[in-house]
Parts: C-alpha cells; structure tokens; sequence
C-alpha cells in the first residue's frame, strides 16, 4: 500500500498579476482550531533562540554545509520548515534547489522539498516541475504536485488528481 500524506492545500482562483483577498468559504481540511493561529516569533535552534532572520540564516547555514550531519541537516530542515515563507526571494533558493540533487536519502528530501515548495519563491516553479518529471516515488511527486497546485498550475493538479485515482491510499490525519 502507498502512502500519500497531502499537506494543508488552498487553492484559491487567481488572475495573474492580482492578488485577490483570502477566502472565506473555504473547506476546512483541518478540524476548527487545529492550526497554529500565530507564527514563531523566534527560532530555536540547537539550544539557543534566535531572532528569525538570523535563525533562517543559521539553519540554511547548516543545510547547506555538505559536512553537515543527516541528523543535524534535517533537525535544521524541521526547523526552517515553520519559517519557509521567510525563504522568499531568498539567494538561497538555488543553492537549496542544488543541495537536492546531491541528497540521497529520501525523509531528507522531502523535508528540503516541503522547504523549497511553501517558500513562495518564483523560482520553484521550474524546479518542482522537474520533480514532478524525474521523481518516481509517490511521496515525493505528491508533495511536488501540491505545491505546484498552490500556484494553481495545472501539472500540480492533474498529478494529484492522478495520484489519488490510482491504487495509492490517502492518510487522514486526525
């Protein structure tokens, strides 16, 4: 049996180049009062708090140190995973998109996909199409499909659409 977990996904129509405010019909696919109201005001660390600027630089710092520790790298890809929005417009969007392809073990990409897919940056785009196109796992085309539907591009949700009409079985998460 396959897996797939889908994260929290809106999907919101949008004209390009127009923002639109945030809807207020939405389906919620989180029960009432499940999701965090309010975001971190700083970033724990190893320790040690840090403002948030400083702690997203720490933890991109430790990401991308290829003498880093696997368990030291995704302890910091945890962390960064709250503060992801931080990550837009970010110079370290590519060098992330590049730390991916050297990486081998799978949780690990996952957690540097999940970071790269809700920074918001642009630039992900290309690169999570490219998963969508080389990645054969399930789990790692779902997370790059959900993504992409974010963006309300098409690719996004037509591989979710297949991955859910497949034999693959959807986890619901009480």
């Amino acid at each position: 049996t396959i897996v797939l977990s889908v994260d929290l996904l809106v999907l919101e129509p949008c004209i390009a180049g127009e923002s639109s405010p945030p809807p207020t019909d939405m389906f919620p696919i989180s029960p009432p009062g499940s999701l965090p109201t309010s975001r971190p005001s700083k970033v724990r660390f190893e320790g040690a708090d840090y403002d948030i600027d400083q702690g997203v630089e720490i933890l991109l710092q430790v990401i991308l140190d290829t003498q880093s520790t696997p368990e030291r790298m995704n302890l910091a890809l945890n962390r960064l995973n709250a503060f992801a929005h931080n990550l837009d417009g970010s110079e370290a969007i590519p060098e992330l998109i590049d730390r991916y392809s050297v990486i081998d073990e799978r949780d690990t990409k996952v957690r540097l996909l999940r970071c790269i897919g809700r920074s918001g940056d642009e630039r992900s785009v290309s690169f999570l199409h490219g998963v969508l196109r080389t990645e054969t796992g399930d789990h790692l085309r779902s997370l790059a499909a959900s993504c992409l539907a974010v963006w309300n591009i098409r690719a996004g949700l037509e591989e979710l659409i297949r991955l859910l009409d497949s034999e693959a079985r959807v986890r619901l998460v009480d």
